[in-house]
């Protein structure tokens, strides 16, 4: 796993292959203002698993609403992990 510094260049580079928008985004950053919806938006989660190896419980894909919710998540995911290993 990749230092957390380097996740916000992960998102991006899952945002950009899959909308072409162009916009770039911080933390606080909504999937709204990204112009994604309910499919994009559960897209994005499932590219977001295969790349940090991590499984995001569907009750957490309903709450996400902005970038720093997914970095929580793979935050998380990390911990555990580590804790498993």
């Amino acid at each position: 796993m990749k230092c957390p510094v380097n996740w916000l260049s992960y998102l991006q580079e899952i945002i950009d292959s899959g909308i072409d928008n162009g916009t770039a985004f911080n933390p606080s950053t909504t999937f709204e203002e990204l112009g994604m919806d309910s499919y994009e938006i559960v897209d994005f989660l499932l590219k977001v698993e295969e790349k940090f190896d991590i499984v995001i419980a569907d009750e957490d894909m309903f709450r996400v609403r902005n970038m720093k919710d997914v970095l929580d998540i793979i935050s998380e995911g990390s911990k555990e992990e580590l804790t498993n290993a």
